[in-house]
């Protein structure tokens, strides 16, 4: 399938992606904002921008993102899950 003459493999920025993960962020206003936290592929560059703009493109407006980390690493446990409290510490500077 192709999208603008582009085939879909080559204009998703998915394919970029080593690891992922969106944490709420507190607010005062709005409670949680939604913030990812990334790991991209080596060799695949990307910027938080033009993951910020796929992303929302495709969401309601709760759910749109506020930000994005590009972190080296994602930490995951033995078991393989991302550990999201230590993302979220990571946001509070805890």
């Amino acid at each position: 399938m192709s999208i603008h003459g582009k085939s879909r493999k080559s204009c998703s920025p998915t394919r970029l992606l080593g690891m992922s993960r969106v944490v709420g962020k507190s607010d005062e206003t709005a409670g949680e904002l939604p913030v990812a936290f990334v790991q991209l592929k080596a060799g695949h560059p990307a910027t938080a921008e033009e993951l910020i703009a796929f992303v929302n493109d495709k969401v309601g407006a709760y759910k749109k993102l506020r930000e994005v980390v590009l972190a080296p690493l994602v930490p995951v446990s033995a078991a393989g899950k991302v550990l999201k409290r230590e993302l979220r510490d990571q946001l509070t500077g805890a």
